[in-house]
């Protein structure tokens, strides 16, 4: 995989979300840059944001399941306060 798949969840990606291995999260309304050195999968489970790396633009929503490459740079716009279930690696 390279670069950000999103796709809706299904019912067997929400349970993974719900396991001790993925954490809660959530940010308000707000723009920022991260470095993705290596991938992240989460679950969003409330609000609204997209990323923006060298790769192009991703958007994704409540019930959306997120994975990310080691893709580096990228900045995130969130326009909705955002919650989501996520793990690295």
């Amino acid at each position: 995989m390279a670069g950000i798949i999103v796709v809706k969840a299904n019912e067997t990606q929400r349970q993974k979300a719900a396991t001790p291995v993925f954490h809660d999260w959530e940010c308000e309304v707000s723009e920022f840059d991260h470095v993705y050195n290596e991938p992240e999968t989460f679950l969003v489970l409330e609000g609204r944001a997209e990323i923006q790396y060298a790769g192009g633009t991703a958007s994704f929503g409540a019930g959306d399941w997120v994975l990310i490459s080691k893709i580096g740079k990228s900045h995130w716009k969130v326009s909705e306060k955002i919650k989501k279930r996520y793990r690295f690696g």
